[in-house]
């Protein structure tokens, strides 16, 4: 979206826009760390410790600098972590289905966080799968199935096939 502004602003303005949406996520990433470190230590000072170390790890602050998508992907993450703690279903599960649209491979995560629930929650993990989370998490990435398909003729973004290719000087993946 911020290129949708480059008429306006150039591309000065788009690079900092890009940057700016970076560090807003890097916010957001400390702010999940802070309230997962409240929902489990129930104290202020471990979750402001946890969250101030998170913030000075280096390769938060150049994701987050980079404009790539690396932010987005670690905010979800974290905020997947504290909806789950939280037992916030419905929110969970819009979640995990916009970790594979920030990133195909993220699906590897949602499949992970799906496994862990299952065994920890046994026979409860059946009641949390009602048809609005089904659809809270399957939607997202079906849409974005879709737009791709429809933009390029693929099923992942362009970028994936590229890097696959090697044509970007990396090995096949």
């Amino acid at each position: 979206p911020a290129h949708w502004l480059e008429p306006a602003l150039g591309t000065a303005g788009v690079v900092w826009i890009v940057k700016l949406l970076g560090a807003l996520l890097g916010a957001l990433s400390v702010a999940a760390v802070y309230r997962l470190g409240r929902q489990l230590s129930g104290a202020p000072w471990p979750a402001a410790l946890a969250a101030s170390l998170f913030a000075c790890e280096p390769a938060l602050a150049f994701s987050a600098l980079s404009g790539m998508e690396v932010s987005l992907v670690v905010a979800l993450w974290l905020w997947l972590i504290v909806a789950i703690h939280a037992e916030r279903w419905r929110l969970a599960a819009i979640v995990l289905g916009l970790l594979p649209v920030a990133r195909p491979e993220a699906i590897l995560l949602v499949g992970a966080c799906l496994a862990v629930l299952a065994i920890q929650r046994r026979r409860a993990f059946i009641a949390l799968i009602t048809p609005w989370s089904v659809i809270g998490c399957a939607l997202p990435t079906l849409l974005w199935i879709a737009f791709c398909e429809l933009a390029t003729g693929h099923l992942l973004p362009n970028t994936y096939y590229l890097k696959a290719s090697g044509e970007l000087g990396l090995p096949a993946l």
